[in-house]
């Protein structure tokens, strides 16, 4: 009985092999019909293509141009041309507790909101570089050594 059981079972599991198989032949068959199609489309119309690429490329300038002629505040802040700067941790909580408090006092006085990438964070990179524009040499070096941002004090 166990025989006839093992032998139902190893057939079963062929079938199911054997499916698979047949539907994986069935998936390529369809693939490569559909790439050969595809490329019979693209050599049929090469002309087409080419205009509607040409026609794509004149509405890409367009747009491009556009925007160019638009204010830098009008355009969103991830088409401008901008910089990434990566704080370690503790230094980006330090810049939040000291700013976020003054943005929010201005923005209940003044009725404004103030954007974060578009007006807070320029204006921190402002600032900190016309605090330093007015430091000299050793008052720099010796806050990058009391922050810990410089990693060998002893740079020569």
């Amino acid at each position: 009985m166990s025989d006839d059981t093992d032998t139902e079972k190893d057939m079963d599991r062929a079938a199911r092999i054997g499916s698979r198989n047949h539907d994986r032949r069935q998936r390529r068959d369809d693939s490569q019909e559909q790439q050969e199609s595809q490329k019979s489309q693209r050599q049929q119309r090469p002309e087409q293509q080419a205009e509607s690429a040409d026609s794509k490329s004149v509405e890409q300038q367009e747009s491009q141009k556009s925007q160019r002629q638009q204010r830098p505040e009008q355009q969103p802040v991830t088409e401008r041309r901008h910089d990434t700067y990566y704080l370690r941790d503790d230094l980006r909580k330090e810049v939040n507790r000291l700013a976020v408090g003054t943005f929010a006092e201005v923005e209940a006085t003044q009725s404004v909101d103030l954007d974060t990438n578009r007006h807070r964070r320029p204006l921190l990179l402002l600032l900190g570089a016309e605090r330093i524009a007015e430091m000299d040499d050793d008052e720099i070096l010796s806050k990058l050594v009391d922050e810990d941002i410089l990693d060998d004090p002893y740079l020569s």
